[in-house]
């Protein structure tokens, strides 16, 4: 690209390997053979000294953009589920994609789990449904090996802030 007109960012989870099969020689390909159509997810263009506007239409919502009438209704009607904290209340430990029980019905299910390196519990994030009685405190039950398990919901993060002095 002349004169680094382009700049091309990854997320979190992308990797970049220089070998042929990482996400970005996987990405760049496919824009190289016409299989992306980037230009459908570009809605409004900006030079740097109107970067500004951009940035207000997103936060005032004062015109269309990708997503907004998804993003307007879940503003005015809230959403169907939410992110919870879990510390499991045995050893196992909860791994994506296992389902979440309250009450004995499937209502969620777990985006991430390990042992915390902080506090040595078994710790997880699930997305469960929007139930006021899934609260902090509250016990669900994990599915791990076709046997459900108990956990608590806690606040997140799960490590208070530790001020430096």
């Amino acid at each position: 690209i002349l004169r680094n007109q382009l700049r091309i960012y990854g997320t979190w989870n992308s990797s970049f390997t220089h070998s042929s099969d990482d996400d970005w020689h996987y990405v760049l390909e496919r824009l190289e053979k016409g299989r992306i159509a980037p230009e459908k997810l570009i809605t409004h263009r900006f030079s740097a000294e109107e970067l500004e506007k951009g940035l207000q239409i997103m936060k005032d919502k004062t015109e269309d953009y990708n997503g907004k009438e998804v993003i307007m209704e879940q503003v005015k009607n809230g959403t169907n589920k939410k992110l919870i904290g879990l510390v499991m209340l045995d050893k196992n430990i909860a791994r994506h994609g296992y389902d979440v029980y309250f009450n004995g019905e499937k209502t969620g299910h777990i985006t991430s789990g390990c042992v915390s390196p902080s506090t040595g519990k078994n710790i997880a994030l699930a997305y469960v449904k929007n139930n006021k009685e899934i609260c902090t405190g509250a016990t669900v039950q994990v599915m791990i090996r076709e046997k459900l398990h108990d956990a608590q919901v806690v606040k997140r993060p799960f490590v208070e802030k530790r001020n430096r002095v």
